[in-house]
């Protein structure tokens, strides 16, 4: 194939699995008022679920790099998003907080597995293209985001909670599917290239710019994932809107 239309279909490739991970990352969120009426939990008892739950997003931090060199980024992108598609059809079919903590943490932890996978690969692609294209990347992830939450708002009503969560799976799991087979191959994204090995430094002895642009990252994260997890709730319970109009503060 020709490599500058090998480029392009791979370009795409990465903005349809941005713009589908965006997507599967908000399906769910509109709807948070209805998972804790099947779960019959406190909104006490809630917040812990999706704090440990969330906590699997942690682990993948500690190996993927390891994977990614080892078998290339789209195989582990790949399997990761079979994962989260089976998972997000999956959320509304427990009534048992115990079982849905276990989907939360496997699901926080296969997401986790995907962005560092996708994000490594976006990368290499940036640099065989030879241009800055992480920003357009990125930006079909919240065009992805927002389309989820607004037809979560649109369709809230009158759409079982099971029927939009099984059939937006399987609209994610195809799209992933489709992305994963004209990304870059890991032959292609140099997984395996040797690179210049520099001497291991203590973390006691990081800069102290990066502790400054970790805190300045984390401070900017935490409203933002506040909002993605209450902003339904606090619709529903102090405004008093119905399914539907609940799911739009978060999409405004």
């Amino acid at each position: 194939m020709d490599s500058a239309l090998r480029n392009k279909r791979a370009q795409f490739a990465l903005m349809v699995m941005f713009f589908t991970q965006g997507v599967a990352a908000l399906s769910w969120m509109p709807r948070i008022p209805e998972f804790i009426s099947n779960l019959q939990v406190s909104n006490e008892v809630w917040g812990s679920i999706i704090g440990f739950g969330g906590a699997g997003a942690i682990v993948p931090l500690l190996f993927t790099n390891k994977l990614v060199l080892r078998y290339g980024t789209t195989p582990i992108i790949k399997y990761s998003a079979i994962a989260i598609g089976f998972i997000i059809a999956a959320l509304p079919f427990t009534d048992q907080w115990w079982v849905f903590l276990a989907l939360h943490f496997t699901m926080s932890f296969t997401f986790s597995t995907f962005n560092i996978a996708l994000n490594s690969q976006a990368v290499a692609f940036q640099k065989r293209a030879g241009k800055v294209l992480l920003g357009s990347f990125h930006g079909a992830w919240s065009i992805g985001a927002a389309t989820s939450a607004a037809i979560s708002a649109a369709i809230a009503t009158y759409t079982p909670l099971g029927a939009h969560m099984l059939g937006l799976g399987i609209f994610c799991l195809a799209l992933f599917l489709w992305a994963a087979a004209n990304m870059l191959t890991p032959q292609e994204d140099d997984h395996g290239q040797p690179r210049e090995q520099g001497e291991r430094v203590s973390w006691l002895k990081t800069p102290k710019y990066l502790w400054l642009l970790s805190f300045g990252a984390f401070a900017g994260m935490w409203p933002e994932l506040v909002i993605m997890d209450w902003a339904s709730v606090y619709g529903k319970k102090v405004l008093f809107l119905d399914a539907g109009s609940a799911a739009l503060p978060y999409t405004c």
